[in-house]
């Protein structure tokens, strides 16, 4: 049933959030935000509580990782299923989020692909709140980082050397081939 159209009138920043919360309140556990965020395209999302555990993940990110379903990433950390050196990165972040209860924007992470190799994501961090406005976890999106074709600052010379150091992360990188894809000495 349509209701009949009112005419809009100008909320406060008070009345913005009680209506935003009064809505909420309405929507039923199984009608939230986390419906959408698992069918956005390319993008992964995880939920962590302030243990660092996750609370909620992606259908995406939990078969990526190698779960047969999110469920069963619900109560590990990123130290289950990551390198130790990057889930005390992805750590770090949290808690930054978790202390300061502002969002992490735009950060360029390694994470892992498809076949298991490591690339480059980028990640936002938001802290949740409760009613009280406590932090109580936080929201993660997760989308894979579009490349070096948006480093514009990146010259033509250097260019060569960075594919090759992203095409080669999980070996070692010995800086006389840098030297050589460079065209310069070692020296």
């Amino acid at each position: 049933m349509l209701r009949r159209h009112h005419a809009r009138t100008r909320l406060t920043p008070d009345g913005v959030r009680d209506l935003q919360r009064a809505f909420i309140d309405r929507v039923a556990a199984d009608g939230h935000f986390h419906i959408v965020l698992n069918h956005l395209q390319n993008t992964r999302a995880v939920i962590k509580d302030l243990d660092g555990r996750f609370v909620w993940a992606t259908d995406n990110i939990s078969r990526l990782r190698g779960f047969s379903s999110p469920d069963d990433m619900i109560g590990l950390d990123d130290f289950a299923i990551s390198p130790r050196p990057i889930a005390l990165a992805y750590q770090r972040d949290d808690q930054k989020v978790f202390r300061t209860g502002e969002p992490l924007l735009g950060r360029v992470e390694l994470g892992f692909d498809e076949t298991g190799m490591l690339d480059w994501y980028v990640v936002n961090k938001f802290p949740l709140k409760d009613r009280a406005g406590q932090v109580i976890g936080l929201i993660a999106t997760i989308q894979k980082h579009p490349g070096l074709v948006d480093f514009p600052a990146l010259t033509s010379e250097l260019r060569p050397i960075v594919e090759h150091i992203l095409k080669h992360l999980v070996e070692p990188i010995h800086v006389a081939e840098l030297a050589r894809r460079a065209g310069i000495s070692l020296r």
